[in-house]
């Protein structure tokens, strides 16, 4: 006997980033694996791609994946604080960074920014400070 396909959602980006999102909070007390969450633009992504689909538009090549940013990149709208008490007031940032400009160019959506050693400078990833 054949195993049976789940049907296609009809809002696959859609479903995809709200699972995203799910899986953020869900582990945040755990992992503290992003500093900042864009809930609601990832959402706001996730449906514009799936409207550009049903309106018969060719993906982009990463049309829909969720790429978490690094919080020593910028992302214009969110402050950069590169994992340093020193940078606890910097203001947002005013552009993306070119890595992100390519990658939203890429239909990649940005469920947040995650976190890092202070100024990304060191090998073990824990930084409890911030």
């Amino acid at each position: 006997m054949a195993a049976k396909i789940p049907a296609q959602p009809s809002a696959p980006r859609v479903a995809a980033i709200t699972a995203t999102n799910s899986a953020i909070a869900a582990s945040h007390t755990k992992l503290r694996a992003f500093v900042r969450t864009t809930t609601e633009q990832a959402y706001s992504a996730a449906e514009a791609a799936d409207t550009r689909a049903v309106l018969g538009i060719p993906p982009r090549p990463l049309e829909g994946l969720a790429i978490g940013i690094k919080d020593i990149i910028d992302v214009a709208g969110l402050p950069t604080g590169a994992g340093s008490l020193t940078r606890k007031a910097v203001p947002a940032a005013a552009a993306d960074a070119h890595v992100v400009t390519r990658l939203l160019a890429a239909g990649a959506i940005i469920p947040g920014k995650t976190h890092t050693v202070e100024y990304a400078f060191g090998g073990w990833g824990t930084n409890l400070a911030v």
